[in-house]
């Protein structure tokens, strides 16, 4: 970035010299904020680095996905990072891959046909309870036991857990049963 740029780098320079008359093409360049060699937008690092976060997918088919880590995380445009200390990470995880939120993406999110389109807009918008950390330990607690049990065998049965997890956000939101059935796809 141009932050960091301590010309060390002479192989990488020497390659993107190739190609400086296309990228002074780009508007930061044109207006003389950036050099070629410097990334054009680049994002905040400290959502890549080791530490708590959840990846999202932008475009997922069949359901939303949103995977918990804790490693270093260099992702490209296509998969959104989220970083927060309003909840416990692994509550939020669990809340976010809910059957409950899958739901409401697909209603009051953006869609792609049959693909989730996961973008800032609609993640911001997903209406979360404000709960206190105390009451958010049941989901993170069962985040964390299919967190295990995939380290061990990423193919593991986790569908049960996965299950408890729904019951508990549907509990939250306090959904009746038969709101539950419409989420689920038992009833109209």
């Amino acid at each position: 970035t141009k932050q960091n740029w301590a010309d060390d780098a002479p192989t990488l320079k020497s390659h993107l010299y190739k190609y400086r008359e296309i990228m002074e093409q780009r508007r930061e360049n044109q207006n003389g904020r950036i050099s070629y060699m410097h990334l054009h937008w680049p994002r905040d690092e400290h959502f890549f680095v080791p530490g708590e976060k959840i990846l999202a997918v932008r475009k997922s088919v069949g359901h939303p996905i949103f995977a918990y880590t804790t490693k270093a995380a260099y992702v490209m445009m296509a998969v959104n990072v989220i970083k927060t200390n309003r909840w416990d990470m692994r509550y939020l995880t669990g809340v976010l891959n809910s059957t409950l939120v899958a739901y409401w993406l697909r209603h009051k999110g953006k869609m792609q046909g049959e693909n989730y389109q996961i973008d800032k807009e609609p993640l911001l918008a997903i209406p979360l309870p404000d709960i206190g950390k105390l009451e958010q330990l049941p989901i993170s607690d069962l985040v964390s036991k299919v967190l295990d049990a995939k380290k061990v065998d990423p193919d593991a049965d986790t569908s049960a857990m996965e299950s408890e997890i729904d019951a508990l956000v549907y509990k939250l939101y306090g959904l009746t049963d038969e709101e539950i059935a419409v989420v689920e796809g038992k009833k109209n």
